[in-house]
């Protein structure tokens, strides 16, 4: 008799669990992307720099999101897009000449402060890292990416003060 109770529960909690999981309406999309808005559309993008950029920043930082069979839960989801939505509210390579590229400064100044807050381990998130253990990043990674920002920053505050002004 307890078997079939319990038995019973399991069925009743289990259901529930893979109708949302499964179902169409809760899954999470990401915004079309035009190839001319990209970073590497606009910046000299090597490809050492643009291998660690998806493997650690993209996920959050862009139009490209692999959405995982968490974020179709109702609690995780609204999380996991809430974090997404911030990420790509300070930086996204998707939308690069929208939000920084029409303003080399501020191209700049992103790339820098990229570069801060890897060297410093602020990014990738911890608890992103724990579902996602390939995303950290060595702190050879970190310094590379900051030799390549700092070159391209200068680039960008060369183009900007050769700019005729408005």
């Amino acid at each position: 008799m307890r078997k079939r109770i319990y038995l019973l529960i399991s069925i009743l909690i289990i259901i529930p669990v893979v109708v949302v999981l499964f179902s169409e309406t809760n899954r999470q999309t990401n915004p079309p992307i035009n190839p001319l808005h990209t970073l590497e559309s606009n910046i000299s993008t090597p490809p050492e720099i643009d291998a660690l950029l998806h493997r650690s920043c993209y996920n959050c930082h862009s139009d490209e999101t692999h959405w995982p069979l968490l974020s179709r839960l109702p609690v995780v989801s609204s999380q996991i897009a809430r974090d997404v939505q911030r990420a790509r509210g300070v930086m996204n390579f998707s939308e690069w000449s929208v939000q920084a590229g029409r303003r080399p400064d501020l191209a700049a100044s992103t790339l820098l402060a990229a570069c801060t807050v890897l060297q410093t381990h602020q990014m990738p998130k911890r608890r992103y890292l724990l579902m996602h253990p390939d995303a950290w990043v060595t702190d050879k990674d970190a310094n590379q990416f900051c030799q390549w920002a700092k070159s391209e920053a200068k680039v960008l505050v060369a183009t900007n003060s050769a700019a005729p002004s408005r």
